[in-house]
């Protein structure tokens, strides 16, 4: 991996917090489009989060998004070629109309998962 740099941000059970100056947070705003694969860990055989879908949708330096449970399972979205952030944020809102977000459960989340994939705008894997 030539010019790869690797960093590591620690939170805590429920949230990573990006700190504005630190070495993390300038490569995820500073880094060119789909140039970063993130790897974080998730407790128990949770799947993704609504922040992790902001997070991914949002930041155009992230091409993959990765998350390892605690029970070994690895679960990951890539950005495709096809890939449409108007689209994307466009999904959600339209899912989240009838919902309250707060309210968003892990159903919700793989619905969402399953409509971007399909729109072909993201790969989801889990292994």
């Amino acid at each position: 991996l030539k010019g790869a740099k690797v960093t590591k941000v620690y939170g805590d059970q429920n949230s990573v917090c990006f700190v504005p100056g630190e070495k993390a947070t300038e490569l995820l705003f500073d880094s060119k489009p789909n140039s970063i694969v993130m790897l974080h860990n998730h407790p128990g055989q949770s799947s993704f989060s609504l922040t992790d879908l902001y997070l991914f949708i949002f930041n155009n330096s992230i091409k993959t998004l990765t998350i390892v449970t605690n029970k070994g399972q690895t679960k990951y979205l890539t950005k495709t070629k096809e890939y449409c952030k108007s689209t994307c944020i466009d999904c959600i809102k339209k899912y989240n109309k009838n919902k309250n977000i707060k309210k968003f459960n892990h159903k919700d989340i793989d619905m969402i998962l399953k409509r971007l994939y399909n729109s072909g705008n993201i790969i989801y894997k889990v292994r």
